[in-house]
């Protein structure tokens, strides 16, 4: 199945995730801040990054705009997930690679799951 980097800094909303997406077979290293998600693209390779935007210290754009995963890892598809609802910070998400951004609010485990399932 595929492989998760799940970037959250909220501890019950990332054991939620990591928990419920292990659950339905994803392969799910889940991490607390965008300064150890930028360590882990560097040496591993991930399907997806699940990518909170609103992070402590280095934040979900600053990550993005490090890291420069459209080039460094291509088949990497990254996915905003969460709260936010700052139309300037989901266009400049999506104009750094991210293609789809997903309200927590709307995406439990299952629905998630099914929803990446459907991307392939």
């Amino acid at each position: 199945m595929a492989s998760i980097l799940l970037v959250e800094d909220d501890e019950s909303i990332r054991n939620m995730y990591s928990t419920g997406l292990s659950n339905e077979g994803f392969a799910v290293t889940p991490i607390s801040n965008a300064a150890e998600a930028k360590a882990f693209v560097e040496s591993q390779q991930f399907d997806f990054i699940l990518l909170d935007m609103l992070l402590g210290g280095m934040s979900g754009i600053d990550f993005l705009e490090s890291t420069d995963l459209r080039i460094k890892a291509p088949q990497t598809r990254v996915i905003g997930l969460s709260n936010i609802g700052s139309d300037n910070i989901k266009e400049r998400a999506l104009s750094l690679g991210v293609v789809a951004f997903l309200d927590k609010a709307e995406y439990d485990p299952p629905k998630l799951s099914l929803y990446l399932k459907q991307l392939g």
